[in-house]
């Protein structure tokens, strides 16, 4: 995964409502705001299944009602990405797509936003917070790309039903 200029993302925010007793309820996910920074990184190749990850910080806002806290509202709000970065391999699993086309050892990438977006109503990690993961849509581009480096002959996947050049997640399988 490269990250050269990131052009961001659209993050979840999370929403909480007071009742008519001014409790607050649960954190519930609610629409996305977009945000980015000016940054980049490069992940080493690696032969494991992992998911990438971006750093991004939040704020807490709450808005109070001029008659008291009923109805009043908390909001997590992403504020920018921090230009941290991190990988996963745990609980990563290869999913069984079928939409594969055949190629060749060399390198294989993902870098045009004329097919779908990145879209993943659990990726942002934010369930040790609030108690609910929130949810990012990125579309891939020449600053953030997806690239695959290939040892050997193999077959490039695409999640959504279509071939890899335009799928929202890719992933290589064995020929």
């Amino acid at each position: 995964m490269l990250v050269s200029s990131s052009t961001g993302a659209s993050y979840g925010v999370a929403f909480s409502m007071t009742d008519r007793k001014g409790k607050w309820g649960a954190f519930k996910a609610g629409q996305s705001k977009h945000t980015q920074s000016s940054w980049g990184f490069k992940w080493t190749p690696s032969a494991k299944s992992r998911s990438y990850r971006k750093g991004v910080e939040y704020g807490l806002f709450e808005t109070t009602c001029a008659r008291g806290c009923v109805k009043c509202q908390r909001q997590w709000i992403p504020i920018g990405e921090t230009g941290g970065t991190g990988a996963n391999t745990k609980g990563v699993n290869r999913p069984t797509w079928t939409k594969c086309a055949p190629v060749v050892k060399g390198q294989w990438w993902r870098d045009r936003s004329d097919g779908r977006a990145y879209d993943y109503n659990a990726g942002v990690k934010f369930a040790e917070v609030i108690g609910i993961d929130l949810s990012v849509n990125r579309q891939y581009n020449r600053s953030q790309k997806l690239v695959y480096h290939l040892k050997k002959a193999r077959r490039m996947c695409g999640s959504d039903g279509v071939w890899a050049s335009k799928a929202s997640k890719v992933m290589a399988r064995l020929r």
